[in-house]
C-alpha cells in the first residue's frame, strides 16, 4: 500500500526507517540531521522544482478580475522584495512561523521566485506527476491536467 505523507512528517519517516531518504527543501533537512540524518545531496542539486499556485473557478476571476489584478501585483512584490532582502523575509518568517532565519535564508537561496502563467512545459510536468500517482496507486485516475489547468484562462498579469 502507498501512503502519502507531507513534509513534517519525513524526518520522523526517516528516523523510524519507514522511508530511506528524501528530497525537500529547508527546513526540513536540518530538521532531518537535528535527529541524527546525514543531507546526502543539496535539494538545489536536484534538477527540480516546485510552485505555489494560486487558483480559482473561471467564474471567480471573470467577476473579480480587479480583485485578482491585486492579489497577482501583491504576490509579485512579495516575491521581488523576498529575493532583494532575504533578511528581512527571514526575520518575517521567524515571527509568522518560528523558523530559524538561517533555513529562510538558505531557502531563499534555493528558490525561484517568480509570478507568471503556467507554460508547456508545467503542463508536462504537472502530467508526468498525473502519471507517477496513478503508477503508484495513489489516485485511481490520471488527473485531467489539461483541463484543470489552462495556460491562457484565469492569469491575471
Amino acid at each position: 500500500m502507498v501512503e502519502v505523507a507531507g513534509p513534517p512528517e519525513m524526518p520522523a519517516l526517516l528516523q523510524r526507517g519507514d522511508v530511506d531518504a528524501f528530497v525537500l527543501n529547508e527546513p526540513w533537512p536540518t530538521r532531518a540531521t537535528e535527529q541524527g540524518a546525514k543531507v546526502l545531496m543539496e535539494a538545489s542539486e536536484f534538477d527540480l522544482g516546485y510552485a505555489l499556485v494560486l487558483a480559482s473557478t473561471p467564474d471567480w476571476v471573470q467577476g473579480h478580475r480587479e480583485e485578482a489584478r491585486a492579489l497577482m501585483r501583491a504576490m509579485a512584490a512579495a516575491a521581488e522584495r523576498t529575493e532583494q532582502d532575504p533578511e528581512a523575509a527571514a526575520e518575517a518568517t521567524e515571527e509568522a512561523a518560528k523558523v530559524e532565519p538561517e533555513q529562510t535564508v538558505k531557502a531563499v537561496e534555493d528558490l525561484i521566485f517568480d509570478v507568471r502563467d503556467f507554460d508547456s512545459e508545467d503542463l508536462a510536468r504537472l502530467e508526468e506527476v498525473g502519471d507517477f500517482l496513478l503508477e503508484r496507486g495513489i489516485v485511481e485516475e490520471r488527473p485531467p491536467v489539461e483541463t484543470v489547468f489552462s495556460p491562457d484562462e484565469g492569469y491575471v498579469p
